[in-house]
């Protein structure tokens, strides 16, 4: 979102005209839903609208968890698939919202602990301004009348609930819709979001569809490589000259030998294959905190510079301090 709004200030617009909206879906139904149309529509929500912190949520999740499904259930071993669950069954009145009824029960309690403390979280931005778009001809009509046309970036990575609003407000209350996404960049599917919503909707006969044939990222044989782990021909062509590179290494004592190969072998090989290259241009991808923790200390015990972007950054990513990051590349 911050890049859009950079991006879009370049070519002069700018998101002070009240027509203009920049930034998630989630911050779209919080500001131009939530905000301005629970009160008015008789919906249960506390105004201000509050929204939980990671901290809030948490205890609340343990004490639902812990209500439904007994006190010796782990609340964390739950929570992803009880958060999926929640995006995914959005009619609470059929027969498969209690497809679990465990993990409905949970989802209930949870949700009626945060009321009673006068908060909101993340999911509900979307779960409650969908209940509003969905159950109100009039919110619609408004929402139109103020924006017009909903431009979707990213649209692969829509879980139902956001897919449902769209499709409400763009087929439904008459908005223009310009969607862009890829299906096969699709990396969020524990959050909910379904890739084949994006390829239903290139698929509908009131939509003009535009496929693009070239990879500005990738060389040939990165293109390769993934059409052969999808197990698809998609038939993109490169647009970089260099072949690129695919090597796979197999190291057979686990994590620590991995981080110690990638530290002093494979990035020291890949700074010297491109005179040009930097260690800024090279990234290490891995799964979460704890293996982020193992990579930063082999590099910094081979004094390699690094840049951590997870949660295990030594410095929050928060408004104030991207403030001042952007402020020192100035």
């Amino acid at each position: 979102a911050r890049e859009l709004r950079r991006r879009l200030q370049d070519l002069g617009v700018e998101e002070r005209e009240r027509r203009v909206f920049i930034g998630t879906v989630h911050s779209f139904a919080l500001k131009n839903i939530l905000d301005p149309f629970a009160i008015t529509s008789g919906m249960d929500v506390v105004h201000p609208i509050k929204v939980a912190t990671q901290e809030e949520q948490r205890k609340a999740f343990a004490e639902a968890v812990s209500e439904v499904l007994g006190q010796s259930a782990v609340a964390g071993q739950f929570r992803v698939p009880i958060d999926a669950y929640r995006r995914t069954h959005l009619d609470r009145e059929s027969a498969d919202w209690n497809e679990f009824p465990d993990f409905a029960q949970v989802i209930t309690h949870y949700e009626a602990r945060l009321r009673r403390a006068g908060l909101i979280d993340f999911d509900d931005m979307m779960l409650l301004g969908l209940r509003l778009v969905k159950s109100h001809e009039w919110i619609r009509r408004s929402l139109v009348a103020r924006f017009p046309i909903v431009v979707v970036d990213e649209y692969q990575d829509l879980g139902v609930p956001l897919h449902e609003m769209i499709m409400l407000l763009c087929f439904g209350a008459g908005a223009r819709l310009f969607a862009v996404g890829d299906a096969d960049q699709s990396i969020y599917g524990f959050t909910g979001a379904k890739p084949e919503l994006l390829r239903q909707l290139s698929q509908r006969d009131d939509v003009t569809t535009v496929t693009l044939p070239f990879n500005y990222r990738c060389s040939p044989e990165i293109i390769e490589a993934s059409e052969t782990a999808l197990g698809e021909r998609r038939g993109y062509s490169a647009h970089k000259p260099s072949k690129g590179l695919v090597a796979i290494h197999y190291f057979a004592n686990g994590l620590e030998e991995q981080a110690e190969a990638i530290i002093t072998e494979l990035i020291p090989a890949a700074l010297e294959r491109d005179p040009s290259r930097r260690l800024g241009d090279i990234a290490i991808l891995y799964t979460d905190y704890n293996d982020g923790n193992l990579v930063s200390a082999v590099a910094a015990s081979a004094a390699l510079q690094y840049i951590r972007i997870d949660n295990g950054a030594p410095i929050p990513t928060s408004p104030l301090i991207r403030w001042l990051q952007e402020c020192a590349e100035w």
